[in-house]
């Protein structure tokens, strides 16, 4: 029988409803693009038989090949993204996903890198969808990053997300848009509002990220220009995440084990530090309790 919990987010001591994501219990210096390209340092885990294990990663090109998507997910056969700067986001995802795989498997990682059509069930130490943004608005500008709403590995899904945003944002000087969509939030890769059909693994840790808007002179110039510091935003943060895998297992299995005693069969997780847990959803309600990344509450 699955347990399941609820990753809470905060912010600024209030619980959002929008920043709930269920779990259901599963197994367990940026270089410029003219410079050389960035050492990163392997990384490979020990299995529980013998010899080393490298890790396995999805990189999706967001919308490349959609057209050859199964008729469970029809309706997306023809997106097929923005453009910008006389590029197509296929193009750019396509350019930014390859540069990402090639420093990921020079660090010892096993890199898949997936069209529009995931396999079903798909299993891996993490799955990155990577996009780029448009808006009819040019001042728009600024990279985003989230994750599912529901998950069968909802604390690896946290720690993925802000593990990428702290390398992204300091490999490539991209602002931060903190504007996520419930599209990224329910991109059909990771969701099952379409069926179960190309949908990765509720056990795989997974995100989405938007590079930044081709639609900006801003963020094209990085994204164009400077490609390398992209995907070496991407590639750190993933192995960021990577390296600090098993402090996150810990977290997410001491929830589990709430959730096995909880009667509703669910816990809550805490993402932030110091959080307010109030007696209602007013920001006027009494303080009952304050709460710190990590601990594991019954939901």
């Amino acid at each position: 029988m699955s347990s399941r919990f609820s990753c809470l987010r905060v912010v600024g001591g209030f619980l959002l409803a929008s920043g709930l994501a269920v779990l259901s219990a599963a197994p367990a210096a940026a270089m410029r693009s003219d410079g050389p390209e960035p050492a990163l340092a392997p990384v490979i885990r020990a299995n529980s038989v013998a010899a080393a294990q490298p890790f396995r990663v999805g990189l999706q090109v967001g919308h490349w090949k959609s057209a050859d998507l199964p008729a469970s997910l029809a309706r997306l056969r023809g997106s097929t993204g923005t453009a910008g700067g006389g590029r197509t986001e296929i193009n750019l995802n396509l350019d930014i996903t390859n540069r990402a795989a090639r420093l990921l498997r020079a660090a010892g990682v096993v890199v898949d890198i997936l069209p529009a059509t995931v396999p079903t069930g798909y299993l891996a130490d993490a799955f990155v969808a990577i996009h780029a943004d448009g808006n009819n608005n040019a001042s728009a500008h600024g990279y985003k990053i989230a994750t599912r709403w529901r998950s069968g590995a909802a604390y690896f899904d946290e720690t993925l997300v802000q593990s990428l945003g702290a390398a992204y944002g300091d490999a490539t000087g991209l602002a931060l848009d903190g504007a996520v969509t419930r599209n990224m939030r329910g991109y059909y890769a990771f969701n099952t509002w379409l069926g179960d059909e190309a949908r990765i693994s509720d056990s795989t840790p997974a995100a989405i990220i938007e590079t930044g808007y081709m639609t900006s002179a801003l963020d094209r110039r990085e994204l164009f220009n400077h490609t390398d510091d992209v995907a070496a935003g991407i590639a750190r943060g993933v192995l960021n995440f990577l390296q600090n895998r098993s402090a996150a297992a810990a977290v997410q299995a001491r929830a589990e084990r709430t959730a096995a005693a909880s009667p509703t069969g669910r816990s809550a997780i805490v993402i932030d530090s110091r959080v307010a847990l109030r007696a209602s959803a007013s920001a006027s309600a009494p303080v009952l309790a304050w709460a710190n990344r990590g601990d594991s509450l019954i939901y």
